[in-house]
């Protein structure tokens, strides 16, 4: 959410180009990667980032396939492990493709460059030759060995969470962060913005542009305790019509475990503030535009006068989809 913060500093010069950069966040990674396996099945069957629309009226966005993914940065546990260091992680054996090993070393290259100066380095990880740790990459390499991909770390060979993605991955055990005190937690901030930072100003440096601004500090303070202290924060109060702010709970943040599927229409909670809160860092204000006025379309969302790309609806593993898993398709239809 910082990287999305400080690009919109830029996102004047990134509308101007070609290629376009795209801020992905995965559910259920740690259940069979449900997220990203969602997106790659979604591609190969013409329905990402959403069905296209048969009405020409409708302001559809192009359908993007696997072989448009040119470049991958991946972040994974940038919050812990060296103080001084992130470490870059990449899949040897795509790198006998000339061309994959150019983008590659492209990459590393940019996020190395990005970093001087900024009180981290960025090294290669000493696991290079053995692969890249689990990560969403794998999903789509899988179907595209062409797509340059690194993964970025705070750890080099081994996990230094070792609760990651469990029940006791709390802030406490895994961020050392204190919910209910007035402790600003610098280290931590500082660390956020810096990768942020890094993220941010190598991707530009990639497409040529000039380097963004970092993210708000307060902002990143503010995202922190909402997401890790209390969902009644003012932060998603002010993102959130009267329909949602009913689902905000004080003093606890949102569940951030997902289920296999959606099998009673439930809308995850954090997915929905969690998307309202980027088409507030990215969304375009509409000027002299009421609430009763905003309009939906299929792909074009305006929320209080402010308008976005942004898709809606959720990524659900394919077994509800497909008619040959018919235990799951008649659950789903219950």
């Amino acid at each position: 959410m910082a990287i999305a913060e400080s690009l919109s500093s830029i996102r004047t010069e990134l509308e101007k180009l070609n290629e376009f950069v795209h801020l992905m966040l995965f559910n259920g990674e740690s259940t069979e990667y449900i997220g990203s396996s969602k997106m790659v099945y979604d591609m190969e069957n013409n329905a990402f980032p959403s069905v296209a629309s048969t009405d020409p009226s409708m302001n559809a966005m192009a359908l993007m396939k696997i072989n448009h993914i040119g470049r991958w940065i991946e972040l994974d546990q940038v919050g812990t492990g060296d103080p001084k260091k992130l470490f870059v992680h990449f899949e040897p054996t795509s790198q006998s493709d000339a061309s994959v090993n150019q983008k590659t070393s492209e990459l590393k290259t940019k996020l190395k460059d990005a970093a001087t100066g900024s009180g981290l380095v960025v090294e290669e990880a000493s696991s290079g030759t053995s692969g890249l740790p689990p990560s969403s990459l794998h999903t789509f390499l899988k179907k595209n060995k062409k797509i340059a991909g690194v993964v970025l770390s705070g750890y080099n060979d081994r996990f230094v969470n070792q609760y990651y993605h469990s029940f006791k991955e709390t802030p406490e055990a895994t961020l050392n962060y204190s919910c209910g005190t007035d402790t600003v937690h610098e280290d931590l901030l500082n660390r956020l913005e810096t990768v942020s930072t890094i993220v941010a100003k190598g991707l530009a440096n990639l497409l040529g542009v000039a380097p963004p601004a970092s993210p708000n500090r307060d902002k990143m303070a503010a995202m922190l305790d909402c997401y890790l202290c209390d969902s009644n924060c003012s932060l998603f109060y002010n993102i959130s019509s009267q329909r949602y702010r009913p689902r905000l709970m004080p003093g606890v943040p949102f569940p951030l475990y997902t289920s296999v599927g959606n099998l009673a229409g439930f809308v995850y909670d954090v997915v929905n503030f969690t998307r309202r809160l980027l088409v507030s860092i990215l969304g375009s204000e509409v000027p002299n535009v009421s609430q009763k006025e905003c309009k939906q379309s299929e792909n074009d969302v305006v929320m209080t006068g402010i308008r976005t790309i942004i898709p809606p609806g959720l990524r659900v593993t394919p077994a509800f989809q497909r008619q040959e898993y018919s235990s799951f398709h008649r659950l789903s239809k219950k």
